[in-house]
């Protein structure tokens, strides 16, 4: 079943005629307005309801990607829409800069959406990631922030144990990809901090530092992404956000970055990271 499963997703993603597009636009225009009727402010929320997803080619059709995707969300149960609705919005392809932006009906749709990183489409692998205007304190109080633990990804191909194991112990890892979190407040949890910082991408390493003697969180720890591509995203995302009566700081921990974050101590790493991956 897996299998036909994915041999579907391969066969939507052929290129379709004039009249497939149009049908695909027209599709889109009855989303918004469906939007719009059940009271979703659709410009406040479209930064958590929207995936930027790179891979593709330049000659990919908006309504091949979307009809793809869509038949990846149902065959996961990523989406909560009926089957024929859909839970695609609209479609946006930037084909010099190889990048799509999906917008989604909702933002537990999108968020279930990022465990699709890696699919192949076209014989390319798609690159899922939040888009730049992605407000993440924002974001949490609109709906999920990480893709649902029971997604059925097997059935498009994606084994759930290739996802990287967290390395809880980071204080002697002298990556120059870590990040320090401080200003953390004590009555967070661990998997809480853990939720907000992966509103950016899969964490291969996470660690609140405790007192050995209480126990306690000392407001501060270390985490590292997976991918370090939205490592300057995510600094950018969280650096400063307020939680609580704290505001938090994120910013490298490294080597390159002893007397803290800048922009020109770093402005080499940082240009090579934009030249990289390109977020909208």
């Amino acid at each position: 079943a897996a299998m036909t499963l994915v041999a579907n997703l391969a066969t939507a993603a052929e290129g379709m005629d004039f009249n497939g597009r149009l049908l695909a636009q027209q599709q889109a225009t009855k989303q918004l307005t469906a939007l719009h009727s059940t009271g979703v402010n659709v410009q406040a929320t479209r930064h958590a309801r929207r995936v930027y997803v790179g891979g593709i080619f330049p000659d990919v059709e908006e309504a091949a990607l979307s009809q793809f995707i869509e038949m990846a969300m149902e065959a996961t149960g990523a989406t909560r829409q009926p089957v024929g609705v859909g839970c695609i919005v609209s479609v946006y392809t930037n084909r010099d800069k190889l990048f799509a932006f999906v917008e989604f009906r909702t933002v537990e749709e999108a968020s279930n959406a990022l465990a699709f990183d890696g699919l192949i489409f076209q014989g390319q692998a798609l690159r899922l990631r939040r888009p730049n205007d992605y407000n993440v304190s924002q974001a949490a109080l609109l709906g999920p922030t990480t893709p649902a633990p029971n997604l059925n990804l097997v059935a498009i191909g994606i084994q759930p144990s290739s996802a990287p194991r967290i390395e809880h112990n980071t204080e002697n890892n002298n990556s120059p990809w870590k990040l320090f979190l401080g200003g953390v407040p004590s009555y967070l949890t661990d998997d809480q901090v853990r939720e907000l910082v992966q509103s950016f991408g899969v964490i291969k390493a996470f660690n609140l530092v405790k007192d050995k003697d209480t126990g306690l969180g000392k407001g501060y720890g270390f985490f590292e992404y997976a991918d370090s591509a939205v490592t300057e995203m995510a600094i950018r995302g969280l650096n400063g956000m307020r939680l609580g009566d704290k505001m938090i700081t994120v910013k490298l921990a490294g080597p390159a970055a002893v007397g803290g974050f800048s922009s020109s101590s770093m402005g080499g790493l940082l240009e090579g990271m934009r030249a990289s991956v390109m977020y909208g």
